[in-house]
């Protein structure tokens, strides 16, 4: 549930590292190591050792920040599908709130159920998609219990605000984070019957 623009900037920032690491390890090992090699070698061996070993070492090395890489490929992948089949389930609107009630991030269902791209809501207050504004009936009695003691969700229901203004009934289900981050918002279409 990351915008796109931060998963973008994420991926040049490891390529860029992984570079300046590669060039920095290079000349580490051109100035420093291979001097304390060639060194030793003066005094215990050949020069082919030393060239072996250097060559060694730095194949080592490569193949150690290829593996790391790789490994970061494949968390990033399963991230990924994770979150379209999490986004596929079920047709509702994920938010996650900061403490100031921000939308920090919403799942891609933002678009079906209010027609806003995710781009457009990340970083607005809540208040932005929906204004609640009376606890379910059925679960009143509960919710008042959590509310004083701070823990677990609650429902609510709450009218949302489609782009073109058009009215939205919603049910909302909310719950904290640890040590007060925020929260977490789940937004549900009420489909009202016909008589």
């Amino acid at each position: 549930m990351k915008p796109k623009g931060r998963k973008h900037t994420e991926s040049l920032d490891i390529v860029i590292i992984s570079i300046i690491a590669i060039i920095y390890a290079q000349l580490s090992f051109s100035f420093h190591f291979i001097e304390v090699i060639y060194d030793f070698s003066r005094k215990y061996g050949g020069s082919a050792t030393v060239e072996f070993l250097a060559n060694f070492i730095f194949l080592l090395l490569a193949g150690l920040l290829w593996m790391t890489y790789r490994r970061w490929r494949s968390a990033q992948r399963r991230e990924n599908e994770l979150e379209r089949v999490i986004e596929s389930i079920i047709p509702q609107v994920n938010l996650i709130l900061g403490p100031d009630q921000e939308i920090l991030a919403c799942n891609s269902f933002v678009k079906v159920m209010f027609d806003y791209e995710k781009e457009e809501v990340i970083g607005r207050k809540a208040s932005f998609l929906y204004v609640e504004h009376k606890l379910a009936p059925e679960y009143e009695p509960e919710v008042c219990k959590i509310l004083e003691e701070r823990e677990g969700f609650h429902i609510s229901m709450a009218t949302g605000r489609k782009k073109d203004g058009t009215p939205i009934s919603l049910e909302v289900t909310a719950g904290g984070l640890e040590e007060g981050r925020g929260s977490v918002v789940v937004l549900h279409k009420i489909i009202e019957k016909k008589a």
